[in-house]
C-alpha cells in the first residue's frame, strides 16, 4: 500500500515514433523528358542519356532487392517507378480515340486499326527501327574487320608493324561490339515499351466498347469470344510488335552478307547460301508437326486437369464413397496420354534445334568444299577467309531460320487485329441514345430545375416549364 507522501515517480516514459519506411519511389519516370526544360543543363541531358542507354536508374531498386534479407529492405509497391506520363492508361485511351476517329472512314475497318495502332507507337517504335538498323550495320562490319585484323596478321610477324596497323582494327572491333550491345537492348526496350502501351490501349477500349454494347451488338457475341478478344489477340500485337523491325532487317541482313560472302569467296558462297534457304520449309514443316502435337497433348492436358478439378469440388464425396483409386487410375492413364505426346514434341522440337545449330556448319563445309574444288591451284583458304566466312555464315543463320517464325507471328497478328476490329464494328447502344437527344433537342423543351435553397435537403425541388410523356401521351405541367 503505498502512502499518501511518497515522492512522485518522474520517470518520463519516451514514445519514440516509427520512422517512415525510405522510399525509392520517383515522382516521375526518369526517361520521361524534365518539365522545366530552361532549367536543364548539359550535364543533366547527357546524364539522362546515360541512364537511358544504360538503365542505371534501376541499380537503387536492385540494390535493395538484393539486400531484402530483413523488414528493413524489403521491397514493396511504393518503391516502383512512376508510370510514363505517355503510358498511363488514360492518355493512351484518349490517344486512341483520338487517332481512330480521325483516320479516313473510306478506309476498311482492319486498316484503320492499323493505322491507328501506328500512329499511337509511331514515337516509339520509329526510333527503335533507327536502333535495329544500327544493329545490322554492326553485325555485318564485324566480320569484316575481323578478317582485316587477320590478314595484317598474316602479312607482316614484326611486332611494331602489327601494333600500329593491327591496334586501331581491334579498337573498331570493340566499339563495334558495344554498340551492338547498346543497340539491341535499347531497340529491345522501346518495342516491349510500344507492344504494351498498344495493349493497354486496345484492352481499354475493348472494356469500354463491351459496355456500351446495344442488342444488336450482342447478338452471336458470347464470353470466350470476348475473353479471347481481350486476352489472347491483344497479346498476339504485343508479341508481333517485338520483333516487327525484323520484317525488314531480315531481308536486309540477308542480302548485305550475301554480297560480303560472294565478295570474299566468290561464287561457291552461292552454293552455302542455297543450302540454308533449303533448311527454311523443312524447319517449318517440321514446326508445324509440332504445333500439331501440342494440340494434342493439351487436349489430354485439360481433360486431367478438369478430372483433378472435379475430385476437389467434390472431395467430400471422394473421401466418403472411397474414390480415390478410381481417380488415381483415371488421372494416371491421362497422364501417360500427355505424357507420350510430351515425349513426341520434345522429339520434334529437339529436330528443329539440331537443324538450326547444323545449318550454318553445313553451309559453310560445302562453301569451302565447293571453293577448293573449282580452283584446287588458286585457291587457298587463309585464316582470314575462313574466320570471316564462319563469321558470315553465323550471322545469316538467324534471319533465314527465324523467317518461318516471324512469318507466322505476323500472320496471328493480323488475324487477331481483324477480330478486333470486327468487334469495334458492332453497333453501341450509347451512339442511339446520343442519336435521340440531338434530334429531340430542337422541339423539347428545356428543364428548369430550381429549388428555393440548395443546401437545404428538405426543399422539394421544383420544376417548372417541362413535358413529360406517360404511356405515348404528353402531358404539360407548369409548375410540380
Amino acid at each position: 500500500m503505498c502512502s499518501s507522501d511518497a515522492e512522485p515517480n518522474n520517470t518520463v516514459i519516451q514514445i519514440k515514433k516509427k520512422s517512415p519506411r525510405s522510399s525509392l519511389t520517383l515522382d516521375r519516370w526518369p526517361e520521361d523528358p524534365p518539365q522545366d526544360k530552361a532549367s536543364c543543363s548539359v550535364f543533366k541531358f547527357l546524364s539522362r542519356q546515360w541512364g537511358m542507354w544504360t538503365f542505371c536508374y534501376m541499380n537503387k531498386i536492385l540494390k535493395k532487392g538484393y539486400k531484402q534479407g530483413n523488414d528493413t529492405y524489403r521491397l514493396t509497391s511504393d518503391d516502383i517507378f512512376a508510370v510514363p506520363t505517355a503510358m498511363e492508361s488514360e492518355t493512351l485511351t484518349n490517344q486512341f480515340k483520338d487517332h481512330y476517329d480521325a483516320v479516313d472512314s473510306k478506309h476498311d475497318s482492319s486498316k484503320k486499326l492499323i493505322l491507328t495502332l501506328w500512329k499511337l507507337g509511331s514515337k516509339t517504335y520509329i526510333p527503335a527501327g533507327f536502333c535495329e538498323l544500327a544493329v545490322v550495320i554492326c553485325q555485318t562490319m564485324l566480320p569484316l574487320l575481323v578478317r582485316e585484323l587477320l590478314r595484317i596478321l598474316e602479312k607482316d610477324s614484326d611486332q611494331s608493324v602489327i601494333l600500329r596497323e593491327g591496334l586501331p582494327y581491334a579498337i573498331l572491333i570493340f566499339l563495334v561490339s558495344v554498340v551492338n550491345t547498346f543497340g539491341n537492348n535499347r531497340h529491345r526496350h522501346m518495342a516491349l515499351k510500344t507492344g504494351i502501351a498498344m495493349r493497354a490501349a486496345v484492352v481499354n477500349v475493348l472494356y469500354q466498347h463491351i459496355l456500351y454494347l446495344s442488342s444488336e451488338g450482342q447478338q452471336g457475341l458470347t464470353s470466350g469470344e470476348i475473353t479471347n478478344l481481350v486476352a489472347v489477340d491483344t497479346q498476339k500485337i504485343y508479341e508481333v510488335t517485338q520483333e516487327g523491325h525484323l520484317i525488314w532487317a531480315l531481308p536486309l541482313s540477308v542480302l548485305l552478307i550475301s554480297i560480303l560472302l560472294y565478295r570474299t569467296m566468290g561464287p561457291s558462297t552461292l552454293v552455302g547460301i542455297g543450302l540454308l534457304i533449303a533448311f527454311v520449309p523443312l524447319i517449318k514443316s517440321i514446326t508445324l508437326r509440332m504445333l500439331e502435337a501440342r494440340q494434342k497433348r493439351a487436349i489430354y492436358a485439360d481433360q486431367r486437369v478438369e478430372v483433378v478439378s472435379s475430385m476437389l469440388q467434390g472431395i467430400k464425396t471422394t473421401k466418403l464413397n472411397c474414390y480415390e483409386s478410381n481417380y488415381r487410375a483415371r488421372i494416371t492413364e491421362l497422364r501417360d496420354r500427355e505424357l507420350t505426346k510430351l515425349s513426341c514434341e520434345l522429339i520434334i522440337w529437339s529436330l528443329t534445334m539440331l537443324m538450326t545449330v547444323m545449318s550454318p556448319v553445313l553451309a559453310t563445309a560445302v562453301t569451302f568444299v565447293t571453293y577448293i574444288l573449282i580452283d584446287p591451284e588458286n585457291n587457298i583458304l587463309t585464316a582470314s577467309d575462313t574466320f570471316s566466312v564462319l563469321l558470315f555464315f553465323s550471322a545469316l543463320r538467324f534471319p533465314i531460320n527465324y523467317a518461318g517464325r516471324l512469318i507466322g507471328k505476323a500472320a496471328q497478328a493480323l488475324s487477331a487485329i481483324r477480330r478486333i476490329s470486327k468487334f469495334l464494328d458492332r453497333p453501341l447502344r450509347i451512339q442511339s441514345v446520343n442519336d435521340a437527344i440531338t434530334s429531340n433537342t430542337s422541339s423539347a423543351q428545356k428543364l428548369q430545375f430550381t429549388t428555393s435553397n440548395e443546401t437545404d435537403v428538405s426543399t422539394p425541388l421544383t420544376v417548372s416549364d417541362a413535358s413529360f410523356r406517360v404511356g405515348g401521351k404528353i402531358r404539360t405541367t407548369n409548375a410540380a
